[in-house]
């Protein structure tokens, strides 16, 4: 079984959040627990709820695979990608918890990187697949939020 990119990059990133707070804090803001636990459930639901959607579709949730459905319902109602957008909201929540800016440069390489190859890549895959319908879904929910 291969893993898929997303994945291993975040953690790759969650590990540099923290190794950039040890070894690079350029500033410490104060931090604001609450605010980071807000982020961190609103992350691990949009991403188990997309994992159960897609689990009960029984479709694929590996990015380099097509899926045999489109799943419209649940989190996929509010963003295209609920869970590339739980993993940003879980790495929020770690930045925000850790109180150093350094570890935010994180937010930005998982954005750009999901943003412009993986995403890229799975919606021409799913417009090949299934058209206007497809067309319609990108015109009624927003990619990320």
């Amino acid at each position: 079984m291969k893993i898929p990119i997303p994945p291993i990059l975040f953690v790759f990133l969650i590990i540099l959040s923290f190794l950039l707070k040890i070894f690079f804090p350029i500033y410490t803001i104060p931090t604001i627990y609450p605010f980071s636990i807000i982020f961190l459930i609103t992350g691990i639901f949009f991403i188990l709820d997309a994992i159960y959607l897609i689990y009960k579709n029984k479709t694929t949730i590996d990015p380099s695979e097509t899926p045999s459905t489109l799943i419209e319902k649940g989190v996929f109602s509010i963003s295209r990608n609920p869970i590339y957008l739980g993993m940003l909201f879980i790495l929020f929540s770690t930045d925000i918890y850790l109180s150093s800016l350094s570890s935010f440069i994180n937010l930005f390489i998982f954005f750009y990187i999901i943003n412009n190859f993986v995403i890229k890549i799975e919606e021409k895959n799913i417009e090949k697949k299934f058209k206007k319908i497809y067309i319609d879904y990108k015109n009624n929910v927003k990619k990320w939020i």
